[in-house]
């Protein structure tokens, strides 16, 4: 019961190839989950895999995510592979954050990029490259960000931080 959901479910997939078991990977929200067996019966492997409805997973997704079924079913359905390594790197994000690594901070939020494209990854790319003196590219990160969301609830924060790696620079 330690260690990342995300990467025990990749596991079980990789296990399950080897055992000729289709096993794919569920990117529930909030839990990394796993659908086995011509079944498809639903697990978390995080908590002894025991079984879980489908019609109880998508009850539950509507209420999370305040969606209707149809939305909810797509929750339950299999996550892609660029899907599971987002999740993977969000979770790397985290924990670099938590530890101000901002070396492999700026690694994570430079592939979370590559692969979604998502302004926000963008800006949090141009913050680390501000915390480690790369004033030049956190500029036109930072710059990138506020174009694409001006309207963005940390807009002024990240103004605040161009003004400042302008200013040095």
């Amino acid at each position: 019961r330690t260690g990342s959901p995300v990467l025990m479910g990749v596991v079980l997939v990789a296990l399950g190839r080897r055992l000729d078991v289709k096993v794919e990977p569920i990117a529930f929200p909030g839990h990394f989950l796993v659908r086995v067996g011509r079944a498809q019966t639903y697990a978390d492997p995080m908590d002894g895999a025991h079984p879980l409805p489908r019609q109880a997973l998508i009850g539950l997704a509507m209420r999370t995510l305040d969606c209707d079924e149809r939305e909810a079913v797509r929750v339950v359905e299999p996550a892609s592979p660029s899907a599971v390594g987002v999740r993977i790197l969000l979770n790397l994000q985290r924990i670099h954050r938590q530890r101000g690594d901002h070396a492999h901070g700026l690694l994570v939020a430079d592939r979370l990029y590559e692969l979604t494209g998502a302004p926000i990854h963008r800006c949090d790319r141009g913050l680390h490259a501000l915390a480690l003196g790369a004033r030049d590219a956190a500029i036109a990160d930072l710059e990138a960000y506020l174009r694409a969301h001006p309207d963005a609830r940390d807009a002024d924060a990240v103004a605040s931080m161009l003004d400042e790696a302008r200013s040095v620079a």
